[in-house]
Formats: structure tokens, C-alpha cells, sequence
């Protein structure tokens, strides 16, 4: 876009939520901030351009460990990952909506953003979890769900059990589909090329039981009780995997960035 789109996060920032603004230029979070990615939880892999962004977070593990977990990230620690562009307090944030509403020149924008963005930031409360995430959840050709799970058992501290809990109430058929969406979505060039697989993952995802099963568990009943089919990870076969990766029909039109449906 000509000009310079800008997010203010000052709440929420979940699953289509961060679609329609982490893609944007300038990400803006404050103390209120609460990003996740949860859709491993209701039967779905995180879409909406994540297995673009989530691979090229700078703290190496990190992308894939939000992707599986649905893990929380709070306040600053959106800003240090990268995915804020700035941080602001939001008592400043209605001061700073009114000033980006008047600048005369959509060049300025930044030079108002850097006006109003804290520079020293709160400690990163990730930090003393780097290596731990760095060693289990780095995004190889050869990782798999399964050593991730017996990467954390092993470890045994309280994070590694804490993200080991949230795997397991994950669907299994999606832990795998995530994990091999942002494999792929690390090697594309540009951003496109991932909309179009999640495309295609997100139609095969409305001809499974999980999606409606999770669906129903966690928004719908709200039993928190999802019975997933496979229920295990080690019934998830390949075949599973690879049908997210194909068009449900050939009939079927490929997604357009700019054509309706």
C-alpha cells in the first residue's frame, strides 16, 4: 500500500486479528498486549500468513513454539520477539492515534511512532527460556512433533513441562500440520506463496472432524474436552499430513490476492 499501515494493540491480537495487522508496516503493542496464535487448540493449523511470519521471528525456536503451544505473549515481549514494531504505553496510545490522524505526510509516520515508543523496554520474561526454546523448537527439516514431545519430557524444568501440558491438549493431525506448514513457509520467497498453501490447508481443514470437534469443545460448548480423531500423535500418518498440501477438488479455484470469491 502507498501508505503506511499502522496497528495499534492495545488488547487482544489473536488468530485473524494479527492476520489483518502483523502485516502491516508498523506494529504498535503497550502494557495491555496479548498475542497468541491458538489454532492448534481448535483443530486448525495458524493461518492468516503465520507460516510466513512465525518462521523469520529473530530468537531462533521461537515461531514454532508459539505455532504448537498457542503460548501467550504479554506487553513488551510482543516488541521484543519483533513482532511490535514499537512499544507505547497506553495511557500515550489516544495522544498518539489523534497525532497519527494529523500528520500532514504518510513519511512522517514513523518519526511520530519513534516519538511516542519506549526505548528501554521491560526485561523479555522469554529470556531465560532462549536456549530451551532454541534447542527443542528449532525449525529443521528434521523435527517432528514426537522429539519435540520427548525433547521436553527429557528436559523435565517447569517450562518444558508447562509447553509439554499445552501440546497435549493440542489436535494431534494439527500439530503435525503446523509444524510442516512452517517448514515449508520458511523456504518461500515471498508472502504469497504461503496465503496460497494455508489456502489450500484451511479448505482441507473444513472436510475434518477436528476442526468442528475443536470448534464445538472450546468456543461453542465450552467443555474444554475436544476428542480428537487420530487422538494420537503416532496415528497421524503422512498421508494425513500431505492431504493439507492439495486441493480438495480439482475444480476447485486457486486463492487471488486481489480477485472475490
Amino acid at each position: 500500500m502507498p501508505n503506511p499501515q499502522v496497528a495499534l494493540w492495545n488488547g487482544y491480537v489473536m488468530g485473524g486479528g494479527v492476520g489483518i495487522s502483523v502485516h502491516g508496516r508498523y506494529r504498535v503493542a503497550s502494557e495491555h498486549t496479548l498475542f497468541a496464535m491458538p489454532e492448534t487448540a481448535i483443530g486448525m493449523f495458524p493461518d492468516v500468513g503465520a507460516s510466513w511470519f512465525l518462521p523469520r521471528l529473530k530468537m531462533q525456536g521461537l515461531g514454532l513454539y508459539l505455532g504448537l503451544t498457542g503460548a501467550r505473549l504479554k506487553g513488551a515481549d510482543v516488541a521484543h520477539t519483533g513482532l511490535a514494531t514499537h512499544y507505547v504505553p497506553s495511557a500515550s496510545f489516544a495522544q498518539l492515534e489523534e497525532r497519527l490522524c494529523h500528520i500532514d505526510d504518510p513519511a512522517k509516520a514513523e518519526a511520530c511512532l519513534e516519538e511516542f515508543a519506549v526505548k528501554d523496554l521491560p526485561p523479555f520474561t522469554l529470556e531465560p527460556h532462549r536456549e530451551i526454546i532454541g534447542k527443542v523448537f528449532a525449525l529443521k527439516d528434521t523435527t517432528t512433533v514426537e522429539g519435540i514431545v520427548k525433547d521436553l519430557s527429557a528436559d523435565g524444568s517447569e517450562f518444558a513441562l508447562q509447553a509439554l501440558k499445552l501440546l497435549t491438549q493440542m489436535s494431534p493431525t494439527y500439530l503435525k500440520v503446523a509444524l510442516e506448514m512452517s517448514k515449508r513457509g520458511a523456504k518461500t520467497t515471498n508472502p504469497e506463496e504461503v496465503f496460497r498453501m494455508e489456502y489450500l490447508g484451511a479448505l482441507r481443514c473444513c472436510h475434518n472432524p477436528d476442526f468442528f470437534e475443536g470448534t464445538r469443545a472450546l468456543l461453542v460448548d465450552k467443555t474444554k474436552d475436544p476428542k480428537w480423531n487420530p487422538a494420537q500423535l503416532s496415528d497421524v500418518t503422512a498421508d494425513h499430513v500431505e492431504a493439507h498440501f492439495e486441493p480438495v477438488r480439482p475444480e476447485l479455484r486457486r486463492w487471488h490476492p486481489t480477485q472475490p470469491f
